[in-house]
Order: structure tokens, then C-alpha cells, then sequence
């Protein structure tokens, strides 16, 4: 195999390994996003005051959830969007 193959394969994208937990991450962090913009609709269930902010919390947690994952998680979430290349 020649410099130039060899430098061929290093520049090439990683394989993104799709098994059970990529999708439980990907279904996680969607959720995440998606359940507080829930807390919009709770004022129009007509629920008691009580129980709405007890339901508006347990939604809005899920950001709070997010952004306390920590620098390991959001770096391997960034390596999925971007490739930076091997030179």
C-alpha cells in the first residue's frame, strides 16, 4: 500500500456505529428538546394549580438533564455533526 492510499484511508469520514444506543441517545436528546416545549400547553388543561407545576417541572427537567451530561457527551455528540480531518 502506497503513502497516498494510506493517507487516502486516514482523511476518510469514521464509521458511525448505529447499534441500540445510538437510537436510545438520539431518542433521549430529541426528547429532551421537544417534552419542555410541552410546558406551553399544561395552563390550557385546566388542571389545578398544584398539578400544573408539578407536571410543567417534570417537563422543563429534561433540559436541565441535558445540559448536565458534561464535556464527554456533548464532544461525542459534536463528532457526529462534524468531522474534522486527519492531516
Amino acid at each position: 500500500m502506497s503513502e497516498r492510499d494510506q493517507a487516502t484511508d486516514a482523511a476518510r469520514a469514521p464509521t458511525l456505529k448505529r447499534d441500540w444506543r445510538f437510537y436510545a441517545g438520539m431518542t433521549a436528546l430529541v426528547l429532551a428538546v421537544v417534552l419542555p416545549l410541552g410546558a406551553f400547553i399544561v395552563p390550557m388543561l385546566g388542571l389545578p394549580l398544584a398539578q400544573s407545576a408539578l407536571l410543567v417541572g417534570v417537563l422543563v427537567a429534561g433540559v436541565a438533564s441535558v445540559f448536565l451530561m458534561g464535556g464527554e457527551f456533548w464532544e461525542k455528540v459534536r463528532r457526529i455533526f462534524i468531522y474534522e480531518g486527519k492531516f
